[in-house]
């Protein structure tokens, strides 16, 4: 049997053959290398469905753009001095002129 045609197969075999080196019974040898296979295919899974919530959340937050403190500076100080001096001045207030 070649590698290219069936990899897992190959390796499962090759995997049997150790544990029977080592003086296992070949029916636990193909139980064990079952439940590595099955073990390695959920730690496969939930590693990609890690990776999967990372891009999720990377696409999200480029739809959304939102202005962040990275953008704002620190505890966003920045866009509430800028609202109240917007509103200030809309509504007429000149600090020059008193009453």
């Amino acid at each position: 049997m070649s590698f290219w045609n069936d990899p897992l197969k190959v390796a499962a075999d090759w995997l049997e053959g150790v544990f029977a080196g080592w003086g296992m019974d070949a029916v636990l040898a193909h139980v064990l290398v079952a439940f590595l296979g099955v073990f390695l295919l959920i730690a496969l899974l939930m590693v990609l469905d890690i990776f999967l919530v990372w891009v999720e959340r990377k696409v999200v937050a480029r739809f959304q753009d939102r202005l962040g403190p990275n953008r704002l500076g620190p505890l966003r100080v920045d866009p509430a001095v800028r609202r109240h001096h917007q509103t200030y001045h809309q509504r007429g207030h000149d600090p020059r002129r008193r009453g």
